[in-house]
């Protein structure tokens, strides 16, 4: 029996085989050095800003143009031009033109409400208080303007017992009711109401006693109402009644 050698057996050898070479997956190739969760995060927000940053841009913004238009406020005139007293003028007188004048000034809301600004609102107006060159004129200042005036037309002058004119308290610009007295067959009577004090004379210590008389000017709305005066001051007499809380006048100066 014959004996087989390695080298004369065909084919390939069993110890020896070959190995197939890896192949390479398909697609990018895996970063070796992977990053974290938090390096990823600030990668893709670093492009952008955040919320907060763009918060407070707005804010910067807000208080540059704030700054902007408080400088502009203060650079820019914002008076207007108001009536101001341009002369001395005594408690009684009348407002002419020539006792005004127009100063600029920057007042508040309230107050240019109270303010004037056309002469023709306050010509011909009583003045109620003292005023003084640069005095800024207001309602309370003044009685009536040239329109209500040019309905007082007729002025009534009286002299009265401090008894019938309520103890001489009374001032420039007061409102009061004339009352006729009564007398044996008339009870007393209301003959004009709402008329107003226009002067008042006193006497030069300032001071009148229950007995004591005072001048007066009274403006009244038509010539019935100055008859009707008239006609009881010579008759049984006149007293004058002021309304509840009517006081707005100026006291009146004494005679020198």
């Amino acid at each position: 029996m014959s004996t087989l050698s390695s080298s004369s057996v065909s084919g390939p050898d069993p110890v020896k085989r070959r190995v197939p070479r890896a192949t390479a997956p398909h697609g990018p190739r895996p970063d070796p050095n992977p990053a974290s969760p938090i390096t990823r995060r600030l990668r893709a927000s670093a492009g952008l800003p955040s919320g907060r940053a763009v918060l407070g841009g707005v804010l910067i913004s807000a208080s540059v143009l704030g700054i902007i238009a408080a400088y502009r406020d203060a650079t820019v005139d914002q008076r207007s031009d108001v009536l101001v007293i341009g002369r001395a003028v005594r408690p009684g007188a009348s407002i002419t033109a020539a006792d005004l004048a127009l100063a600029p000034m920057q007042l508040a809301s309230i107050t240019e409400g109270r303010s004037y600004v056309d002469p023709a609102e306050v010509i011909g107006s009583t003045v109620l208080v003292a005023l003084e060159p640069g005095d800024l004129l207001s309602p309370a200042m003044i009685a009536e303007g040239e329109r209500s005036r040019a309905v007082m037309a007729r002025t009534v002058g009286l002299s009265l017992n401090a008894d019938h004119a309520l103890g001489g308290r009374l001032n420039v610009g007061d409102r009061v009711d004339v009352f006729s007295l009564a007398s044996s067959t008339e009870p007393a009577t209301v003959l004009v109401r709402d008329a107003r004090i226009s002067a008042i004379s006193t006497p030069s210590s300032g001071a009148i006693g229950s007995g004591g008389r005072l001048a007066l000017s009274l403006d009244v709305a038509d010539e019935r109402e100055a008859l009707a005066i008239v006609d009881a001051d010579s008759g049984t007499g006149v007293t004058l009644v002021r309304a509840s809380g009517d006081n707005t006048g100026v006291a009146a100066e004494p005679d020198a």
